[in-house]
C-alpha cells in the first residue's frame, strides 16, 4: 500500500520540531516520525524522498512533482533526509509553479498554434500584448490538476484574446484557413554525412542566446519537468530532468512541438508538390523506398517522418483518424466538447484542417507522447523525435561557484554535489575540479572534437555536438548535448567481472580487440571508466551480437600518450608516475581477441590517415571558431582564443600519436601488404601465425589475473613475452624471434614445425628462425593454430573445455604455463675455462679475431647467469649477435628495417656486429658488456 500525502502531512503536524525527520518503512509501506537525535541511514532517506514525490504526483499530479523538485531536488540527490518542515515548503510552492506553469503553457502555444499563425503580424503582436497584460484572464488554475488541463485552458486564453482582436477590428469573427505551401517549413531533417563534424551541427541551434544553468532555474521553481526552455522556430526544447549520473552538471530534454512542425501540419500532404517530394525520397533512400510497399500514400509520408516537407500533416491525419474510435482519447474527448453536434465518427465533414486549427493542444500532445509501447510508434520517426530523451551536460550552474562574484560568468565553477565518495572528500574533490567559465566551454568543443574523430575511426559512438546558451549575465557557454542510444546499456550493468567482459543474461557481444589500437590513439586514462561507465553495448536485433558503443571521450588526448610503451602485439605500458586515480583502468576489455583483430584496428587507422578525413575534420572546427568575424564581441572573441589553442594541440597530440601507434604495427603493415595477392584469409592466418608462436613460447593463462573468467583465447603474460616478427624473404614466409628461448620452448617449438613441415634454425643462444614454404602455407597455419597450441601448452584446461566445462578449476591448479625463456642459474664460482689471448670467431665465411682485453672486461661486467659456460659457447654466442647484428644492419640498409624490433637486445647485437668491424681494423672499444645489459649501465650505443 502506497503512503498517502495525507500521511506526510499528518506527520508533519503532529511535532513540535520543524527538523525532525520523517521516515518510511519501504518493505511495509508505512511512514513514521524519525528519532530525534540520530538521522536514518541514506537508504532509508532514500526510500522516504521517493515515496514523498509519488504522494505528491498522486495528489497533485505533475504540479505537485514540480514543487517537490524545485524545493528538495538536491536533497534528494545527495540522500538527505526529508523533515517535518520541508512538506509545508513543497506545498507552499504549488500555486506559484502552476502559474508559472501556465505562463510556459501559453508561450509555447502562442509561438505554435495555428490560431495565431493564421494572423497577420499586427494581430500577433496584439494578441501577445493582450495576453502579456492579463495572462490569467477568466482562467481559474484551481481546476487544473494536469498538463492536459494546463494546455486546454491555454488554448481558451489565447483564443480569447484573439476573438478580441477581432471585435477590436470588426473584421468577422473567424478567418479561413488555407492548407500552407510546402515550402513554408524554415527546416527538413537531413541525414548527417559520416565524415562530418556532428558535434558541430547543433552549434547554431536549440538554445542560442537562452540562458542556461537549468539547475539554478530548477531550484528557484522557474523550470520543471515538461517546461519549454528555450524560444526556437526549429528547436524548441523540453524540461525533463537534471542529469543525475557522471561527475560534469547537466540535464535532460527532449524535443518540442516547433512553428515548423505547425507549418509542416497545415501542409497539404494529398498534393502533387507532396507526391513529388515522396518520390525524391524514394529515390534518395532505397531502403525505406523498400519498406514502403504495399502502403497508402499517407503512410508512405509518414515513414519518411520529417524529411518530407508534409511528414507532420500526413502524421496528424492519421492521429486524428485512429483517435476517432477510442473514447478514452484526449483528441476524442475534445472533440465531442469543441463539435457537440457532431459524432466522432462523422469527424471528416468537420474537415480535416478545422479540427487541427480548433484541437491543435489535443493533435500536438498526442503525437508528442507515442511511446515505443505504442503499435503506432514504429509508424513514423517523429514519434521517436518527440520521446527520444538528449543528455546536456558541462551546463555549470551559477550558484555552484567557489566564490560568488558579482559577475554570473566569473570565478570557478565546481562540479554538482552528488560525490559517491563521502561529503567530507566529495567537497575536496569539487574544489579540485572546479573550473572557469571559458575553459569549460573549451573542453566542450575537445571533447565533441574527440568524439567526431572516434566516429570517422570507425568506432561505434554517442551523437554528441554542442550547443550554445549563455549565463545570466550574456557570457556565452558552450554545453554538449547527446542523444540515448536506443537499448544502451554501459558496462557498468552486469558486463564487466575481472576486467573482462562477461554479457548477462546469456546475451551475447561482439569482441573487441579492433578497437583498441584507436583508444591507444586516443590514450584516454577513463575510456572504459573505474566501474565501465564510459563505454558499453547496443542490444542487437534478430538474434545478433550487441554492438560496442563510446561515450564520454572526456579524457581524450590530454597528453597521456607519450607515457605509453607500445608493443607490436598492441599491449602497453604505463609509464606515468605516482597517481590518485586509477590509469586506464579495465582496458583489458579489449584483450581478448585475436591478434589479427587488434591489428585490423591498425589498418583502419592507417586508412583514416590516408583518407584525409582528419585534416578535413579539424578544419571544419577551426572554420567553426573562427577569428576572421569583425562582430565577434570581446568575449566571445577571447573564448574563441582559447578554443584555437586546444583545437592546434590536439591535433598535434592526435597525429604524434597516431604516428606512433602506426610505427608498432609497421612489420605487421609490411608483411600483410606483400601477401595482398594471396586474398583476406590467408593475410589473416599469416598476422595470426605470430601471435599462436608467442603463445606457443612463452608464459601463458586462460584466465584473468583473478581466475574468475575463462579466457577465450590465450593471454600471453606481458612481462615474459617472447617476442616474434615475420617476414616475407624469397617468396616464403619467416617467422623469427630475438630472444633465447627455454628448452622446453624448442623442445615443443621442434615438434611444431616438423608437422608443419616448416624448416627451424635455432642459434648458440636460443633464438629461433622459422622459414615456411608459401606453396605449403595453409598446412602450417593449421599446424600452428591457437587451438594446437593450447592443446600442448594448457593440456588440462584444453580437456576440460573440450568436455564442455570452463577449465576455471584446472586453471587454477595448473597455474600459468611457464614456457618461456628461463634464466639460467648463476655459476657458484668464476670462469670455468680460460681466457686466450687471442680468440677466433667465425661468423659465416668471415673470422674475426679478438684480443683477450676485447672482451674480458665485456665479460666481467657481465651478470653471472648470462656468462657462457665454455670457450665454445662464447665463440658461438658472439658469432650468434654479430651476424645478427649484420642481417639487421643489412636489412636497414635495403629499406626492410620493420623486419627486426628495436629491442635493447637487437641494439646490442648492431653494435657488436659494428664492434667486430672496428676490431678487423686494429682498433679497440673499451666499453661495453657481453649482456645485453650490465649493472653499471654500459650498454652498447
Amino acid at each position: 500500500m502506497e503512503v498517502s500525502f495525507e500521511r506526510f502531512a499528518q506527520l508533519a503536524q503532529s511535532t513540535l520540531f520543524r527538523s525532525r525527520e520523517i521516515v518510511v518503512d519501504e518493505k511495509s509501506n508505512t511512514a513514521r516520525l524519525g528519532n530525534i537525535v540520530f538521522s536514518s541511514a541514506k537508504d532509508a532517506n532514500k526510500a522516504t524522498m521517493k515515496a514523498f514525490r509519488e504522494a505528491m504526483s498522486r495528489k497533485f499530479g505533475v504540479f505537485g512533482e514540480h514543487a517537490f523538485d524545485t524545493v528538495l531536488g538536491r536533497r534528494q540527490q545527495l540522500q538527505k533526509p526529508l523533515r517535518s518542515h520541508d512538506v509545508y515548503r513543497v506545498v507552499s510552492k504549488l500555486s506559484v509553479l502552476k502559474e508559472k506553469r501556465f505562463l510556459n503553457e501559453l508561450a509555447r502555444q502562442i509561438d505554435t498554434s495555428p490560431k495565431t499563425q493564421e494572423l497577420s503580424r499586427e494581430m500577433r503582436i496584439e494578441v501577445r500584448h493582450i495576453i502579456r497584460n492579463a495572462p490569467l484572464h477568466q482562467c481559474d488554475l484551481k481546476e487544473c490538476r494536469s498538463l492536459a488541463d494546463i494546455a486546454r485552458m491555454a488554448d481558451k486564453r489565447i483564443q480569447m484574446a484573439i476573438d478580441s482582436v477581432i471585435e477590436r477590428q470588426a473584421s468577422g469573427k473567424t478567418i479561413a484557413i488555407s492548407s500552407k505551401a510546402m515550402g513554408d517549413r524554415r527546416q527538413v531533417d537531413s541525414e548527417i554525412p559520416s565524415d562530418g563534424a556532428t558535434g558541430l551541427k547543433n552549434l547554431t541551434t536549440i538554445f542560442k542566446k537562452s540562458e542556461t544553468s537549468i539547475e539554478d532555474l530548477v531550484n528557484k521553481g522557474k523550470l520543471g519537468v515538461g517546461m519549454r526552455i528555450n524560444r526556437s522556430a526549429t528547436s524548441p526544447v523540453l524540461f525533463d530532468k537534471l542529469k543525475s549520473n557522471g561527475v560534469e552538471p547537466g540535464f535532460i530534454y527532449r524535443n518540442d512541438w516547433s512553428l515548423d512542425d505547425t507549418r509542416g501540419m497545415l501542409a497539404d500532404h494529398k498534393s502533387q508538390e507532396s507526391l513529388d517530394a515522396l518520390n525524391a525520397l524514394k529515390q534518395k533512400y532505397p531502403a525505406l523506398a523498400q519498406k514502403c510497399e504495399g502502403l497508402a500514400e499517407r503512410e508512405q509520408i509518414m515513414l519518411f517522418g520529417r524529411l518530407h516537407p508534409a511528414g507532420m500533416s500526413a502524421l496528424a491525419d492519421f492521429v486524428i483518424e485512429k483517435s476517432m474510435t477510442n473514447s478514452n482519447n484526449s483528441i476524442y474527448r475534445a472533440f465531442c466538447q469543441q463539435y457537440p453536434g457532431t459524432s466522432p465518427d462523422q469527424w471528416q465533414f468537420i474537415g480535416v484542417d478545422r479540427i487541427k486549427r480548433d484541437l491543435f493542444p489535443q493533435i500536438r500532445d498526442r503525437i508528442m507522447n507515442v511511446g515505443p509501447d505504442d503499435g503506432a510508434y514504429k509508424m513514423s520517426p517523429i514519434f521517436k523525435h518527440f520521446t527520444e530523451r538528449h543528455i546536456v551536460k558541462l551546463d555549470y550552474n551559477e550558484g555552484d561557484r567557489v566564490f560568488t562574484k558579482k559577475a554570473a560568468s566569473a570565478g570557478k565553477f565546481m562540479r554538482p554535489e552528488r560525490i559517491k565518495i563521502g561529503r567530507m572528500m566529495g567537497q575536496v574533490y569539487r574544489l579540485q575540479t572546479a573550473t572557469t567559465a571559458d575553459k569549460a566551454s573549451a573542453g566542450a568543443v575537445t571533447e565533441a572534437l574527440a568524439n567526431d574523430l572516434t566516429r570517422i575511426a570507425g568506432v561505434p559512438s554517442q551523437e554528441l555536438s554542442i550547443v550554445r546558451g549563455q549565463y545570466s549575465d550574456g557570457h556565452p557557454k558552450l554545453m554538449l548535448e547527446a542523444k540515448y542510444a536506443e537499448g544502451y546499456k554501459d558496462m557498468e550493468n552486469g558486463y564487466l567481472k575481472d576486467g573482462q567482459i562477461v554479457p548477462p543474461n546469456g546475451e551475447k557481444v561482439e569482441s573487441l580487440g579492433r578497437y583498441k589500437a584507436f583508444f591507444l590513439v586516443t590514450a584516454d586514462r577513463d575510456a572504459v571508466g573505474s566501474r565501465g561507465q564510459n563505454k558499453g553495448f547496443v542490444k542487437g536485433g534478430d538474434n545478433m551480437p550487441g554492438t560496442f558503443f563510446a561515450i564520454d571521450p572526456g579524457h581524450s588526448l590530454e597528453g597521456n600518450s607519450r607515457f605509453l610503451e607500445v608493443d607490436d602485439n598492441f599491449s602497453f605500458k604505463d609509464t606515468y608516475g605516482f597517481s590518485t586515480k586509477p590509469r586506464f583502468k579495465n582496458f583489458s576489455v579489449f584483450d581478448d581477441d585475436t591478434r589479427f583483430s587488434k591489428f585490423q584496428g591498425a589498418l583502419n587507422l592507417r586508412e583514416l590517415q590516408q583518407s584525409g578525413k582528419v585534416d578535413q575534420l579539424f578544419s571544419q572546427y577551426r572554420t567553426a571558431f573562427t577569428l576572421n568575424d569583425n562582430a565577434l564581441t570581446p568575449a566571445e572573441r577571447q573564448l574563441r582564443v582559447a578554443i584555437n589553442a586546444e583545437i592546434d594541440k590536439k591535433e598535434a597530440e592526435f597525429k604524434d600519436s597516431l604516428a606512433k601507434i602506426l610505427q608498432v604495427a609497421d612489420n605487421q603493415f609490411k608483411l600483410y601488404d606483400d601477401l595482398a595477392t594471396e586474398g583476406p584469409a590467408f593475410q589473416e592466418k599469416a598476422i595470426e601465425t605470430i601471435e599462436n608462436l608467442e603463445k606457443l613460447t612463452s608464459p601463458t593463462t586462460w584466465v584473468s589475473p583473478k581466475g574468475q573468467v575463462a579466457l577465450k583465447h590465450l593471454a600471453v603474460i606481458p612481462e615474459t613475452r617472447v617476442a616474434w616478427r615475420a617476414h616475407v624473404e624469397d617468396g616464403n614466409l619467416v617467422y623469427h624471434c630475438d630472444q633465447p628461448l627455454s628448452e622446453l620452448a624448442k623442445t615443443q617449438l621442434r615438434a611444431f614445425a616438423a608437422s608443419a613441415k616448416a624448416q627451424l634454425e635455432i642459434d648458440a643462444e636460443g633464438c629461433a628462425r622459422l622459414t615456411i614454404d608459401r606453396a605449403a602455407a595453409d598446412t602450417a597455419f593449421t599446424v600452428f593454430s591457437e587451438k594446437n597450441v593450447a592443446s600442448v601448452t594448457h593440456t588440462e584446461e584444453a580437456a576440460a573445455r573440450a568436455r564442455g566445462e570452463d577449465g576455471l578449476a584446472e586453471a587454477r591448479t595448473v597455474g600459468t604455463n611457464a614456457n618461456g625463456a628461463a634464466n639460467r642459474p648463476a655459476q657458484e664460482s668464476g670462469r670455468s675455462f680460460v681466457l686466450p689471448d687471442r680468440l677466433d670467431v667465425h661468423v659465416g665465411n668471415d673470422t674475426v679475431t679478438f684480443q683477450k682485453q676485447h672482451y674480458e672486461a665485456m665479460l666481467e661486467n657481465t651478470p653471472k647467469a648470462d656468462r657462457p659456460r665454455s670457450l665454445e659457447e662464447l665463440q658461438n654466442i658472439l658469432a650468434g649477435r654479430i651476424q645478427r647484428g649484420r642481417d639487421i644492419l643489412a636489412a636497414v640498409y635495403a629499406g626492410n628495417g620493420s623486419r627486426y624490433a628495436a629491442t635493447t637486445r637487437n641494439v646490442a647485437c648492431v653494435t657488436m656486429a659494428l664492434h667486430a668491424g672496428t676490431v678487423k681494423k686494429g682498433e679497440l672499444n673499451e666499453r661495453g658488456a657481453f649482456s645485453v645489459s650490465d649493472p653499471d649501465g654500459r650498454l652498447y650505443q
